[in-house]
């Protein structure tokens, strides 16, 4: 697997995809785009990665509690919830160079 800034497949036309990834990569901060946070210092479109999941702050609550996007599964596509994350030991803090919240 590729995961240098070399390392971009394209998918469907026009759309240039960067990775492939797995969850846990992405927890670790694997891929040259991606690298750890502070889950306190993470902001909007930062993410919280587990081994397994995947989700982009959409909005910062309070009290640990973030609306998080995350596709939750076939049967509801993608969701915004309420998730307490950043207190979850299970979760990192992920930031992508170059994204930064509008």
């Amino acid at each position: 697997m590729d995961t240098s800034n070399d390392g971009f497949q394209w998918h469907d036309k026009l759309r240039n995809i960067h990775g492939p990834y797995t969850a846990n990569d992405f927890k670790n901060g694997a891929g040259a785009p991606n690298y750890n946070i502070r889950k306190a210092d993470a902001r909007r479109m930062d993410a919280f990665a587990s081994s397994s999941h995947i989700g982009m702050i959409y909005d910062v609550g309070s009290n640990n509690s973030d609306q998080i996007i995350h596709a939750q599964g076939n049967a509801y596509g993608v969701v915004i919830t309420t998730e307490t994350w950043r207190g979850n030991g299970s979760y990192a803090g992920v930031a992508r160079v170059g994204w930064a919240a509008p």
